[in-house]
């Protein structure tokens, strides 16, 4: 019965620590320039225009940043705080 006790206790801990450690952490928006979140967040994203180009990102000024798809093209956003982090414009393509 002992043993018993110790093993649903030991399997109860595991599955705690597992359950704990779980999940991504998004960095905070306070730790990052926009540009470094927007990259943190968004490299490697599919969009309707095609998938971000890790790397990319940069600032454009008054609050907004350009960045590259897989394809070459220049999108702009406008990336403005949202509780822990930012959110961005629909993107507008860059001539």
């Amino acid at each position: 019965m002992m043993r018993l006790r110790i093993d649903l206790a030991v399997i109860g801990l595991g599955g705690l620590i597992l359950f704990a450690g779980c999940g991504e952490r998004r960095p905070a928006r306070d730790a990052l320039s926009p540009a470094a979140y927007f990259e943190k967040t968004q490299s490697q994203t599919m969009t309707p225009h095609g998938r971000v180009r890790s790397g990319s990102a940069e600032p454009a000024g008054d609050g907004k940043l350009r960045y590259q798809t897989e394809d070459g093209t220049t999108w702009e956003v406008t990336a403005t705080p949202a509780g822990n982090g930012y959110r961005y414009s629909d993107p507008r393509p860059v001539k």
